[in-house]
């Protein structure tokens, strides 16, 4: 969902932005009223009942949009592509449209510059597959619930809450409510406890490195890319570190997982048109240092997929750093871990013979 408005209502766009940082703070002093109303002491149940509230105006005003909401037209402005490097060491994609349509239901006008007041504009966040079934100056059918004079909530008429909500993210939020549950259960039993961290912190390390591995498997397999293509190097970046767990916020100085690569690599963005597309879309491949010697505005082949043209390869570049990095980074913290659990069975075997020995000592003093 996004919120649009005319350039004359901007300004109580904004102001209302600025004051919605408040409202958890609110949210949370009226939980705590309604927890002391019915004797809950818990100081968890205020923020679990903000996020509840959150959670159902967030889907139920999607659900209503999705029932009632006003169809309307909409023109796409304009198309931004764009790649953001990560200190994580891969990339993130960024698909942005400007998004134009009438309050009156009519049809926009496709002057980018117009100043016409009965017309509002939209910023809005897509996916890859959403992205590329628009084009610039596109009539698409949108799904609007006015606010507040010019003020609206807008939405793709071809997006549905249930598109807003991928089944990966909702598997992964029963997996870790589940787990929650399990943790709040073994709380009190120190071994429980224990085999639990051990498990999930294995399982940390363990499913990703083969994940990534069977990632570079696929990524060398030319056959799964039988399309070619003549792209342009609009960038590259090579990489010496990366940070597989950075800190963003405020975090304790202990904190750093950043480490320099044993494989260094160059990440390669590429612009190409697909084959049977009318615009081009903005690609990325990752070469092991060495194996791309292009620079920025060279041409050169890639493999692509038809169902997924920005997963392309360069052709003749390796990706062993996939598996080289992750295992050196793995095989570093699983030798930390075990070094440390090898520490603490020491400690309690030895501090348990001093205890007995002790013990010993007392019982054959006189008394």
């Amino acid at each position: 969902m996004n919120i649009g408005a005319t350039a004359n209502d901007f300004g109580f766009l904004l102001l209302t932005t600025l004051l919605a940082v408040a409202v958890p703070m609110v949210l949370i002093g009226i939980a705590k009223l309604i927890g002391n109303i019915i004797g809950i002491k818990s100081g968890a149940f205020p923020v679990i009942l903000m996020l509840l509230i959150v959670l159902g105006v967030v889907f139920g005003g999607s659900f209503y949009i999705d029932s009632a909401g006003k169809a309307a037209n909409g023109r796409i402005i304009k198309k931004s592509e764009s790649v953001d490097i990560r200190r994580e060491g891969d990339w993130q994609h960024t698909f942005t449209t400007t998004l134009r349509y009438r309050l009156d239901g009519g049809t926009p006008s496709g002057d980018e510059f117009s100043i016409d007041t009965a017309e509002a504009n939209t910023n809005l966040r897509l996916n890859a597959a959403q992205f590329d079934t628009l084009h610039e100056q596109q009539l698409v059918p949108v799904r609007l619930v006015p606010l507040w004079r010019s003020v609206s909530v807008v939405r793709l008429a071809s997006i549905t809450t249930r598109d807003l909500v991928p089944l990966p993210w909702l598997l992964g939020g029963v997996g870790l409510l589940l787990f929650i549950v399990l943790a709040w259960s073994l709380r009190k039993h120190t071994l429980g406890c224990g085999l639990l961290v051990a498990v999930v912190m294995i399982a940390a390390i363990v499913l990703p490195t083969f994940i990534i591995y069977q990632q570079w498997r696929a990524m060398e397999d030319l056959s799964a890319k039988p399309l070619r293509a003549q792209a342009t190097v609009s960038a590259v970046q090579h990489i010496t570190h990366i940070d597989p767990f950075p800190c963003y916020r405020s975090c304790d100085s202990k904190w750093d997982t950043d480490f320099d690569v044993p494989q260094q690599y160059d990440i390669v963005q590429l612009t190409f048109t697909p084959q049977g597309a009318t615009d081009a879309i903005l690609a990325v491949d990752a070469a092991d240092a060495g194996t791309f010697n292009g620079a920025q505005g060279d041409r050169v082949e890639v493999a692509y997929r038809a169902d997924n043209p920005r997963d392309t390869q360069l052709i003749g570049a390796t990706h062993t750093h996939h598996w080289k990095n992750l295992v050196t980074f793995a095989a570093t913290w699983i030798g930390l871990f075990v070094g440390l659990c090898l520490i603490v069975l020491l400690f309690n075997f030895f501090a348990g013979r001093f205890k007995r020995r002790l013990a010993n000592a007392r019982q054959q003093i006189p008394r």
